[in-house]
């Protein structure tokens, strides 16, 4: 059997058709064509994110830049506030210590006057006991002798006297002794300021018991 030179034909028995070669030029450039677009979007898509990532990039570094400017004026400010603080607490301590130093000098000058006007008291009350002392001493002298004077009169008119009154010689007699106590106690606090009071006390009792004394003479002389 002879063999023709028809169309082909495939397993289903169609037609086969061979294409041409514009076809396969139009099938390249259409595949070269996607190619291309998918390289231009992917070119995009890199070129997206790349600004993306920049952007953010950017932001990130804004942000730190801004709160490192936060933090540098807050350490700023947080210094001034320490140096102002630490002037005020200066300036405190420097009025305090002030205070004290005025204080202190008035009280010294209160202690200086108070100290020279105890010294001066000091002096007067000494010039004045010693004033007193010697002035009571020399009353006092006066008096003794004037005791002694007396008591020897007194004890020559007992003894003129003794034979007249005998009943009234034990009282004379005790009394002269008392009163040549009381005159020995004075002449030994005589030469003591600290017996001023007790001295004057002592003259005054004695010049009371000497006229009662010299009453009693008169009465049993007479």
């Amino acid at each position: 059997m002879a063999e023709g030179n028809g169309m082909g034909v495939d397993i289903r028995g169609n037609p086969v058709i061979d294409p041409t070669k514009n076809v396969l030029d139009l099938v390249n450039a259409s595949i070269t064509r996607i190619n291309d677009l998918n390289t231009i979007r992917d070119r995009r898509i890199d070129d997206l994110e790349k600004a993306e990532q920049n952007r953010v990039d950017a932001a990130l570094a804004a942000e730190v830049h801004r709160i490192d400017e936060v933090a540098q004026l807050r350490e700023k400010y947080q210094l001034l506030l320490a140096n102002a603080e630490s002037h005020r607490l200066d300036a405190i301590r420097a009025v305090d210590v002030a205070a004290v130093q005025v204080a202190n000098e008035k009280a010294n000058a209160q202690a200086a006057v108070l100290a020279a006007q105890v010294q001066t008291t000091a002096d007067t009350m000494r010039a004045l006991v010693s004033s007193a002392s010697d002035t009571a001493a020399k009353q006092v002298q006066q008096v003794t002798s004037q005791f002694s004077e007396r008591i020897a009169a007194l004890e020559k008119a007992i003894n003129i006297g003794s034979g007249k009154e005998t009943v009234a010689d034990p009282m004379i007699a005790q009394m002269v002794n008392e009163i040549k106590a009381l005159r020995d106690y004075m002449a030994l606090g005589t030469g003591k300021s600290s017996g001023i009071s007790t001295a004057w006390a002592v003259l005054i009792g004695a010049v009371g018991l000497i006229g009662a004394i010299i009453a009693i003479v008169l009465s049993v002389v007479k």
